[in-house]
């Protein structure tokens, strides 16, 4: 059964924000409050997670290295219950977002 591992060190939380939004696909609103830089090991089943979403290309090397797929001798868990071993919680909720809408385009 593999997995992924990702693993950082002195991680701001709003970039860790922006690895979950990559990861789950869809917007992650961080309401910790927490300011501090952390050490972050995260180990989780690759399964519902796009690979290729993780780093756009040409971004920085900067924040959560991806070690790629691991083998794991038990199945990894889910991302939600990786997440919830740190001691943070992802809940799905409804709100509004912010979007930008493209009617036309024209050569110039």
């Amino acid at each position: 059964m593999g997995g992924v591992r990702l693993q950082g060190g002195s991680v701001p939380i709003n970039r860790f924000v922006d690895l979950l939004k990559r990861l789950t696909g869809r917007q992650v609103v961080d309401k910790t409050g927490l300011t501090d830089l952390f050490d972050i090991t995260l180990k989780f089943s690759a399964d519902g997670i796009a690979l290729l979403r993780l780093m756009p290309p040409g971004a920085p090397a900067a924040g959560p290295a991806v070690d790629g797929p691991i083998v794991a001798p038990d199945p990894a868990p889910t991302l939600f219950t990786a997440i919830q071993d740190l001691g943070l919680k992802l809940e799905q909720a409804r709100g509004p977002v912010q979007v930008v809408v493209i009617d036309s385009v024209q050569k110039p």
